[in-house]
This record gives structure tokens, C-alpha cells and sequence, in this order.
């Protein structure tokens, strides 16, 4: 299994970006109308006002199964029909060929979509379709659970081999940080991708709350974006060089494989339906009908 690497030095602090490399970055995002950052900002006005009202936590109906670290948990958000299904794939995964038995939680607005896996406990919120209200979730992940360590993964990543190697060096990382990021593989090549992060919840609060002010604010469409706005005033952190991949061509005809592979819109229509089913059956073991579900993007 070949795994693919990032260029960053593992558990080293994100250095600041050069001036000109973040000039050229902010211009990429585009600025948006007074009427659109209000319409924002009251949506997650109303979001918040009901998710006070509506918020618990659901437990796990089975009981605990022993973790590799008794302060490390799981967390994925499932908001909606199509990120609740896929949120079920992710933790088939985990289950599966990630070996990994500790807890999970899912941030969801239906609970009852979750009740059969073990160790797997909600945190229902109220719904809502707008997905920066629903990126603000993130950064409550430290008052929410218990854990102290807590990776994050978005609903669209699927995983590939065993993952608790990983998350043992992963947590080496940490230490001294509040967070750990991979940089954004597109184009821009954003120095921070939201779709994985793990994080110290003794030292991620003021780190969340500055980048929770960001997203409402709604100056930005995209939670990465509202991060590089904030980012850079904390003390934040690589994970190891290996463990996330985003499938090329390339890695799909090879079938190869990583802990995290995060299987986003995009790539799924650069790589083509025919080719990202193969792999998630072929590579990734995934039952026919788990991946046709997978791949329903509609």
C-alpha cells in the first residue's frame, strides 16, 4: 500500500504565511454583497436560538468498547439526508479497516439514522440546509464532548486501512498545539483544509471562538477561507506527512489506499462514477450497495 505524503514536517507549527503569498490568496476570495453577509448572519442567529432550545446529547445504546487512549474520541457531523448516509459510510470504515473500536460521535438533526452502530453516540442539533451555519459545529466540538483529544473528520472522507498508528503519532503532534491541520490540496493551496483537524480541547477554545466569528460573519463562503482569516494568531500544528489522501486518477487505477481518503464532489466528477465505484468496492471493500450510496451525490 502506497501512502501519499505531504511536504510539511509533522507536528511543526504552521508558519506564517509571506505577505505576498497571503495577499495573493485573500484575492481568491470573493467579496460578497452587504445583503448576503446579513442574510448569513441571520441565519445562524436563528440556527443558534433553536440548537439552544433543541441540543442534547443521545448516548450510545451499547456499551463502551476499550480505545487505544481513554481521552480520544471521533467526531463527524451528519446534517441532512445525504451527509447522514455518507457520515454511516465513515464509520463503517472505522469500524472496518480502520480498527478502530472507540467512541465516535455524530453531530446530526436525526439521531435514529445512528442507533445501531456501537460505541456511537449523537448530539442532535437543530437542522437547518445551509452548510456554513453547519461548518460553525466544528468549533463547538470542544464543549460538546467530553474527550480531550478530538479528530474531526468531514462526512466525505472514507478510510482506507487501519488508523490507529496514525492516530497515535497524530496525538505526538499535538502536543504544545491547539490544532492540527493539512494544507488544502486545490489550486489555491490554502495553507489549512477543514475536512480533517485534530484538536486539544484544554487549548482550542479561544482558537474556535475567533474562527465560530469568522464563519457568522458572513464575509466568506467557504469555512476554509473564514480559517485563513483567523488562523494565524494561534499556535497551530502539522499532522504526520501521511494519513490523507485526495484519490487522482493516477492513485485510483494503482488502488491505492491511505488511512483518511476524502472523496469530495469534485474529485468524484474529475475521476468519473465508473472509476470511483470500482475503487470503493475493489480498493476500499466497501459493499456494492454502500458505495452506489457513496457515490449518490445528487
Amino acid at each position: 500500500m502506497k501512502q501519499i505524503r505531504h511536504e510539511e514536517s509533522p507536528g511543526e507549527s504552521i508558519r506564517p504565511l509571506e505577505p505576498a503569498r497571503r495577499a495573493k490568496l485573500e484575492a481568491t476570495v470573493p467579496p460578497l454583497s452587504g445583503a448576503y453577509r446579513r442574510k448569513q448572519r441571520r441565519r445562524y442567529r436563528r440556527w443558534r436560538l433553536k440548537n439552544l432550545i433543541s441540543r442534547r446529547l443521545v448516548p450510545a445504546r451499547h456499551g463502551s468498547t476499550a480505545a487505544f487512549h481513554s481521552e480520544f474520541a471521533i467526531a463527524i457531523i451528519g446534517v441532512g439526508p445525504r451527509y447522514r448516509a455518507w457520515a454511516r459510510t465513515l464509520i463503517h470504515g472505522l469500524r472496518g479497516p480502520g480498527r478502530y473500536a472507540g467512541p465516535v460521535y455524530v453531530i446530526t438533526d436525526d439521531p435514529r439514522q445512528f442507533a445501531d452502530f456501537d460505541n456511537t453516540s449523537c448530539i442532535r442539533i437543530a437542522p437547518t440546509r445551509h452548510q456554513m451555519v453547519i461548518k460553525t459545529c466544528k468549533t463547538f466540538l470542544h464543549q460538546w464532548l467530553a474527550e480531550r483529544y478530538v479528530l474531526y473528520l468531514d462526512a466525505d472522507i472514507l478510510v482506507g486501512c487501519d488508523i490507529r498508528a496514525w492516530c497515535e503519532q497524530a496525538l505526538e503532534c499535538l502536543a504544545g498545539h491547539a490544532a492540527l491541520f493539512y494544507p488544502d490540496p486545490s489550486s489555491r493551496r490554502m495553507p489549512y483544509h477543514g475536512g480533517l483537524m485534530l484538536i486539544d480541547s484544554d487549548k482550542a477554545g479561544p482558537f474556535f471562538k475567533a474562527w465560530r466569528r469568522c464563519l457568522a460573519s458572513g464575509h466568506f463562503r467557504q469555512d476554509q477561507e473564514a480559517l485563513l482569516a483567523c488562523a494565524e494568531s494561534f499556535d497551530l500544528g502539522r499532522p504526520p506527512a501521511y494519513g490523507l489522501s485526495f484519490p487522482a486518477p493516477e492513485n485510483v487505477r494503482a488502488g491505492e489506499r491511505d488511512c483518511f481518503i476524502h472523496l469530495t464532489s469534485y474529485r468524484y466528477s474529475q475521476l468519473g462514477h465508473d472509476a470511483c465505484y470500482a475503487y470503493l468496492c475493489n480498493t476500499l471493500g466497501l459493499r456494492p450497495s454502500q458505495a452506489a450510496e457513496r457515490l449518490d451525490l445528487s
